[in-house]
Parts: C-alpha cells; sequence; structure tokens
C-alpha cells in the first residue's frame, strides 16, 4: 500500500508540471494526450487505495491537496446496486399467459 501511494503522489507530480507545461504550449496535443492517460492512471490508483483502504486514501487526498467532489466522497456503487438481477419467473406462468 505504501508504494501505491508513493506511486499515487509522483504522478500527481508529473500531472501538475504536465499540466502547467500544456498550458504553455497549447499546440503540443502529444503532451496533452499523455496528460489524459497519466489523470486516469493516477484516477484508478485512487479507487483501488479507496477500496483497500479508506483511512490511508483521506490521508493521501489530504497531503496532495487534492479537492473531492461530493461524489468521490460517498461509497462506491456497484452495478448489483444499481440493476439488481431479476428473479426468472415459473415457465408455467408463461405458457398460462400465452394460452
Amino acid at each position: 500500500m505504501k508504494r501505491l501511494m508513493s506511486l499515487a503522489a509522483i504522478l500527481h507530480l508529473r500531472i501538475i508540471t504536465l499540466t502547467e507545461h500544456v498550458k504553455r504550449c497549447r499546440r503540443d496535443t502529444h503532451n496533452r494526450v499523455k496528460l489524459g492517460h497519466l489523470i486516469d492512471k493516477r484516477n484508478n490508483m485512487m479507487k483501488y487505495l479507496r477500496r483497500q483502504s479508506i483511512a490511508r486514501y483521506q490521508k493521501l487526498v489530504n497531503d496532495m491537496g487534492i479537492v473531492l467532489k461530493p461524489d468521490v466522497i460517498l461509497p462506491m456503487v456497484t452495478k448489483q446496486k444499481l440493476f439488481p438481477a431479476k428473479k426468472a419467473e415459473p415457465q408455467a406462468k408463461k405458457i398460462a399467459e400465452a394460452a
């Protein structure tokens, strides 16, 4: 976990420096695309860290100075909670309705 936290912090620093570069050099599309990849990579690391240890996640967010949106603070919602599985109806009811 500590290695993951340090990797996320290093990525955060790279993102900050690359953001400043992209602001200065607006026509540098290669680094703009690279910046998007780095942001996605950091977000995935942060999601994994949040699933594993919420205390370490909050400590890292406070240390990096990231401002969280309200939906990020709430616990993660899985697909099963959003779309519960439908129960199968017995075949007899389907046959009776068809007749």
